[in-house]
């Protein structure tokens, strides 16, 4: 396969944001530029690795197959996430409002399910279109690849791990998740909606 380097994006969310404390977002950028190097240094392999060692017990090929999606799941996943951050959050645009009420009742319900569904996850916690029934559900991921889901397109990402609301939020998840809320920018939450609704499913 041809060689792939994978190139760190660059967030304004990166910073000191309204009640995310900065080291919290150099302590997810430190994990997601691991992600990365680590992702980018299996892709490197891959394109240098014998075929013809293949084995299903053991074989370079198969470690490799195995732990790119953990890195490059991680790198997309947290690249969802930075690009929400940075907004003024309070309530979402009038169409993502819409659309947590048909699915979820309210946005207050949307909210209490997004907590409880955070406290429950041991990493990720996320908003997704199920493409086939066409309605948003909350999901979570103990791992990034938890959430690659066939035909469940992603609307909002958030790391939620116990290391990330260990030491600012006293690993109190709906402070944090408060916290994210705060700084979302709907107008990508809704964005990121209108690309999923014109997505036709797989099957």
């Amino acid at each position: 396969m041809h060689q792939i380097h994978l190139e760190m994006r660059k967030f304004s969310s990166l910073r000191e944001l309204n009640g995310i404390p900065a080291r919290t977002m150099e302590t997810l950028n430190e994990s997601y530029k691991n992600n990365v190097h680590k992702a980018t240094e299996i892709f490197d392999k891959l394109a240098r690795t014998d075929h013809g060692l293949a084995d299903p017990i053991y074989s370079e090929l198969r470690s490799l197959k195995l732990g790119l999606p953990v890195a490059l799941g991680a790198v997309k996943s947290y690249e969802i996430f930075f690009g929400l951050l940075g907004g003024k959050g309070g309530r979402p645009t009038s169409m993502v409002e819409e659309a947590l009420r048909r699915d979820f009742g309210s946005y207050e319900q949307f909210v209490s399910d997004l907590k409880a569904t955070a406290i429950a996850s041991r990493g990720w916690v996320a908003l997704v279109l199920d493409l086939n029934q066409k309605r948003l559900l909350n999901v979570l991921g103990d791992t990034s690849v938890d959430l690659a889901i066939w035909n469940w397109q992603p609307i909002l990402v958030i790391e939620a791990s116990e290391r990330t609301i260990a030491a600012d939020f006293n690993r109190d998840r709906t402070l944090y998740i408060d916290a994210v809320l705060k700084n979302l920018d709907w107008n990508m939450v809704e964005s990121n909606l209108e690309g999923a609704m014109s997505i036709h499913p797989a099957g």
